[in-house]
């Protein structure tokens, strides 16, 4: 997933503005009163999962689910991950669904 303007994640990106009229331009205005001082950095959601795996299948109350833990910047989009949401259903494809979030 591309961040906006394809700015690279954890970039570090300043601004400044400045107006124009038919008699000429003002003076830049940057994004804080020292441009070097503060900064905002480029993030992103999470990249897409891998497929879950269901490593263990006992009763019809016992089943082990595993994934991929999402670890590097390019999948954690440059945040820590909060948390998982994991969602199954019946086996029914017009079943509802349960959740848990680990």
């Amino acid at each position: 997933m591309a961040t906006p303007y394809s700015l690279p994640i954890n970039a570090v990106v300043f601004a400044r503005v400045r107006a124009t009229n038919s008699v000429g331009s003002n003076q830049w205005g940057y994004s804080n009163a020292d441009p070097k001082v503060r900064v905002v950095r480029v993030f992103r959601a999470p990249s897409q999962m891998a497929q879950p795996v269901v490593t263990k299948v006992g009763t019809s109350n016992d089943l082990k689910i595993t994934w991929k833990k999402l670890f590097d910047i390019s999948e954690t989009g440059g945040r820590d991950i909060l948390e998982y949401d994991l969602v199954w259903d019946s086996g029914n494809p017009l079943g509802s669904f349960s959740s848990v979030k680990p």
